[in-house]
């Protein structure tokens, strides 16, 4: 996956748009409550899906977004398959 910080949007490797990251709560992964699927928690919030990007492939991760356009993600940028767009000024 990539990352760009400045569209703030996530990418697979051959390009092609997840979806954009946007979170008006900026809510953190450990504030999130656990659902009955370990796949992903729920906000407390808006109550969306959250999905941790860490353990899925760049296509799983595609198909949960057009399957479910309003399913939020968690990105660690030290996480193994997440690179970040190099943006030069």
């Amino acid at each position: 996956m990539l990352f760009d910080p400045i569209k703030n949007c996530l990418y697979t490797d051959e390009g092609k748009l997840i979806k954009p990251l946007y979170c008006p709560k900026n809510m953190f992964w450990a504030n999130l409550r656990s659902s009955e699927n370990s796949d992903y928690r729920k906000c407390v919030y808006c109550d969306s899906k959250v999905v941790d990007t860490s353990k899925y492939t760049d296509a799983e991760i595609l198909k949960m977004a057009s399957d479910d356009p309003d399913i939020c993600v968690k990105v660690d940028f030290e996480q193994g398959n997440l690179r970040i767009k190099n943006v030069t000024t």
